[in-house]
């Protein structure tokens, strides 16, 4: 749990994200970062096994940013 603190990663790191279902909480969908000012890759990080459901994946964006990628929360209608 690195919540609310700085965490220096010198080096080659590999970074696995755990994600559990905490108090049966789920976000409504789309993409969260998970931290910020990251220069992550893609090679460096993995979802752990074991997460929930409602999680689609993790990824690194262009910012280098470790993103959490969580299904959308029921349906959505699309009109075109």
């Amino acid at each position: 749990d690195v919540t609310g603190k700085t965490v220096n990663l010198n080096g080659d790191k590999n970074i696995v994200v755990k994600v559990s279902a905490a108090d049966g909480i789920r976000p409504n969908g789309g993409t969260y970062a998970l931290t910020s000012g990251g220069r992550f890759t893609d090679a460096n990080v993995t979802l752990a096994a074991g997460a929930p459901d409602w999680v689609d994946g993790v990824s690194v964006n262009s910012d280098g940013e470790i993103v959490l990628h969580i299904k959308p929360k029921g349906f959505a209608l699309i009109v075109c």
